[in-house]
């Protein structure tokens, strides 16, 4: 296996971890917690489910284009914030990164990613998409904790929390 290769396997494999934690969260909160939030600062589960979501979709367009642009986060999910729909956006969200992923050759690996004023590889890029998953999950974490229900098992199994 190539550097090239490598860098998308282990992204493959950190991502699958990550999203398969999101996936058990948005299935296993209970549909009377979707509106929680613990503060007004912060937004409510069922908008913070929307917002890894959205972001899923800016990811796809940073590799297209390889400049992270905001408004692009907003351009495809318009679904509710209802757990179905928000499901299927995860899956079509995810179908559409893979697709990109697939596509990546050579050139796309060690080329330079725009993400604000930082220029990143490809490698600190997907870090950083995994980095975004995991610290929602954190807040995900204390929501719950606060809220008053249970995380799900594999967050129990994986992280103790």
């Amino acid at each position: 296996m190539d550097g090239t290769e490598q860098v998308i396997v282990d992204f493959r494999s950190s991502w699958q971890f990550v999203r398969g934690l999101t996936r058990d969260f948005v299935e296993q909160t209970p549909q009377d917690r979707y509106a929680f939030s613990p503060h007004a600062r912060f937004g409510s589960m069922d908008r913070q489910f929307r917002h890894v979501l959205q972001v899923t979709d800016l990811y796809t367009d940073t590799l297209r284009s390889r400049v992270l642009s905001m408004p692009t986060k907003f351009a495809r999910y318009g679904g509710s914030l209802d757990r179905d729909d928000l499901l299927a956006g995860l899956e079509r969200a995810d179908a559409e990164l893979s697709a990109v992923v697939d596509e990546l050759g050579a050139e796309a690996v060690a080329a330079n990613y725009q993400f604000g004023d930082t220029a990143m590889g490809i490698g600190e890029l997907f870090d950083v998409f995994i980095e975004h998953e995991a610290n929602h999950h954190g807040l995900w974490s204390a929501y719950a904790a606060v809220g008053g229900w249970s995380t799900p098992e594999s967050w129990r199994d994986a992280w103790d929390l």
